[in-house]
Parts: structure tokens; sequence; C-alpha cells
């Protein structure tokens, strides 16, 4: 069985740091984990995907492409582990997700002020670890 991909897209380099020490805590490969600061590449790399094997995390608010363009184009290939983090209120951002970009409930969402317990519990399910 392939390794599973993920793709994360984050412009602030002090959070994307933190998520590249997280995965390699988690022991996920570093020819597995592929980082970029705008959604323009990730989506890019999604579209020419042949596993859905993937697990996405993006931030929102980000130069050129912003994480709604980025969750559209893993939904539209049908990756199932998708989670966005942003400074803006859940709440919010998920009016935001669903009115503009016609995401409703795919997407797994957390602000900055949630623990990234939160993000490293989602890995361990994608990764079929036991909690």
């Amino acid at each position: 069985m392939k390794q599973p991909l993920f793709i994360v897209c984050e412009d602030d380099a002090p959070t994307l740091k933190m998520y590249r020490n997280l995965l390699r805590r988690k022991k996920v490969a570093s020819q597995n984990v592929f980082c970029f600061e705008d959604g323009t590449l990730a989506i890019k790399l999604i579209q020419d995907l042949t596993s859905n094997q993937v697990f996405v995390l993006t931030d929102f608010n980000m130069p050129n492409t912003n994480g709604g363009l980025v969750l559209q184009a893993a939904i539209k290939k049908g990756i199932p582990y998708k989670v966005i983090r942003s400074g803006i209120p859940k709440a919010r951002l998920s009016k935001i997700l669903e009115d503009d970009y016609s995401i409703a409930d795919e997407v797994v969402i957390y602000d900055k002020l949630d623990s990234m317990r939160l993000v490293s519990e989602q890995i361990d399910e994608f990764l079929g670890v036991e909690c």
C-alpha cells in the first residue's frame, strides 16, 4: 500500500514549522509531506493525484489562492480528510465556506484558539492510530 500524503497550506512560517514537527512526531516520512505558502500549487498537486489517501490541512487566509479554493479541489477529487484552521471564528468561517464555496459539512474546522491536539487527533484518525 502506498504511504498516505499530507498537503499542508500555511503562509505563517511558525505555524508551518509546528505542523511539520507534528507530522515528524507522527513518523510521517518527509517525502510524503507537501507544504505550500498558498494554495495555487497545492491545487495543481491535488488535481494531479491518482490516490485519495491524502490529508489536506490548510489555512484559510493566504496570498493568491485561499483555503476555500484548496478545499473545493480536495472535495472534487474525493479526498476524505480535510481540515481548515484559521484565525476566523469557526461559525463565521463555516458560513463563509458554505456561502462562498458551497462547502457544507465535508471539512473539519478549527480556529487558532483551538489546541493543536485537535489537529493531531485528526491525523491519528487518518493514519488509523488508536487515540
